[in-house]
């Protein structure tokens, strides 16, 4: 058995989810516990709707998503655990395939990762520098690279939570925990992925849709948050696991890219970011070691 875990503030697609996820076969085998942040006015009616007779499903509200996050492990009954977000589809045979794989190894494993799939056709319509060819750029970035990658420890799990099965006893026994809130804090992960044995599967568990709000203007302030939230979580881990470490150069690489399908989020700008993780890291350990 395992869990599957689904932190949201959106109402509306978790319920379509709720509706998918009822549907797979062998869905009374697994535990759902749903964690909600800042819902609209009337979704949690709906949901409790949408909800009725399904006794392996709870649901707990939490005031951030990062607090969602850790509460998921702490409220996890289970070995493993799955990361869902509210707009992701999982395969028909989903159920079936990861009570295969952790039979198999559910004894050794600290992560078993699959494969995700992103579907859909971008309709975003940036504006300034970045308007020219955007979409083929988009696709090149977000596509042919995951490809590139397919038969090594590749990058591609440090996008999310999604498609890696969470060994939670792992996770306790390093206490690794979830910290940074305007970004998506993929420390956690990346640390249980170095750190642990992995069993890499071909196997694709779900898909995900192209979002057009990747493109959503961002104010200054809110960019800057999220800027200092992704120096301060891979400082974090190249302080544990070195700088050198090739796996934490890849995790920076592919991360920081979600920037650059901000409007206006210049190339110029998002290289001095990357440079500056290192830097900051730098000064940090020659300051530790004077000390």
């Amino acid at each position: 058995m395992f869990t599957i875990s689904i932190v949201t503030n959106r109402g509306d697609n978790l319920i379509k989810n709720i509706h998918r996820l009822r549907l797979l076969p062998q869905f009374e085998e697994i535990k759902v516990n749903i964690f909600l942040n800042n819902l609209k006015p009337g979704d949690q009616y709906c949901i409790s709707e949408a909800l009725i007779g399904l006794s392996n499903v709870k649901q707990y509200y939490c005031e951030t998503f990062i607090q969602a996050r850790n509460r998921a492990i702490s409220e996890c009954t289970t070995k493993w655990m799955l990361f869902l977000d509210d707009d992701d589809y999982l395969t028909v045979n989903v159920v079936a395939m990861i009570n295969y794989y952790i039979e198999k190894y559910g004894d050794t494993a600290d992560m078993i990762n699959f494969r995700y799939e992103k579907v859909g056709r971008f309709d975003g319509t940036p504006t300034g520098e970045n308007k020219s060819n955007y979409t083929e750029n988009f696709k090149i970035l977000m596509l042919s690279d995951f490809d590139k990658y397919e038969l090594s420890r590749q990058y591609r799990i440090y996008l999310g939570n999604g498609n890696s099965l969470l060994n939670v006893e792992s996770i306790k026994k390093w206490d690794i925990k979830w910290k940074y809130p305007y970004c998506d804090d993929i420390y956690p992960i990346t640390n249980l992925y170095i750190r642990g044995t992995i069993v890499k599967s071909h196997e694709l568990i779900g898909v995900y849709p192209i979002q057009t709000t990747v493109t959503e203007d961002k104010s200054e302030e809110q960019i800057k948050l999220l800027e200092d939230d992704m120096v301060s979580s891979y400082s974090d881990l190249i302080e544990l696991f070195g700088k050198e470490n090739p796996i934490l150069y890849l995790a920076v690489h592919n991360s920081y890219r979600q920037l650059q399908v901000i409007n206006h989020y210049t190339s110029e700008r998002l290289r001095n970011l990357v440079n500056l993780t290192f830097v900051k890291n730098e000064v940090l350990r020659n300051r530790l070691s004077n000390s």
